[in-house]
């Protein structure tokens, strides 16, 4: 099933949406030390930003997901990527540990509903059998593996 070209630049863009949201979490892992450097802090508190970043998402996934839930997807898309661009640029010209940690917490809030909503997006762009395989590939889920890991993981029997 071919998707037109309106359906392909949605994807585009929620892909590029999607990899920005993972490489802005994920980069800050490897400056580390420049950010302990620039804020004069040890490198463990310059750590405390990945977490507070986590904190925003996993207080930001229900709780925007919820309130964009009563809205049209594109505008709660366009938002919640506009707001995470907002605060990430505002925790790259942080000066004290404070607002980096602010920032980075406010910053982290959006991730979960995007990803939440652009999936729903997404599977209805894609429709019929290539939308349903591609789910099954993608979280690799069938009957036997759910029983195998469930029965595993409560009896604890090794691999």
């Amino acid at each position: 099933m071919k998707t037109n070209t309106a359906n392909r630049k949605a994807l585009i863009a929620l892909a590029i949406g999607g990899f920005g949201i993972g490489l802005t979490e994920f980069v800050i892992m490897g400056i580390l030390p420049d950010v302990a450097e620039g804020l004069n802090i040890t490198i463990p508190q310059a750590g405390h930003s990945i977490a507070a970043y986590a904190l925003g998402v996993v207080v930001g996934a229900p709780l925007l997901t919820k309130i964009g839930a009563k809205l049209n997807s594109r505008t709660v898309l366009l938002l919640l990527m506009g707001w995470f661009t907002v605060f990430n640029t505002l925790s790259g010209f942080s000066e004290s540990y404070t607002t980096l940690l602010i920032t980075r917490f406010l910053s982290g809030l959006p991730h979960g509903a995007f990803f939440g909503i652009g999936a729903v997006v997404a599977g209805k762009l894609v429709k019929g059998k290539i939308c349903s395989s591609n789910c099954r590939n993608v979280l690799r889920v069938d009957h036997c593996k759910c029983y195998w890991c469930a029965n595993r993981n409560l009896y604890r029997t090794p691999l």
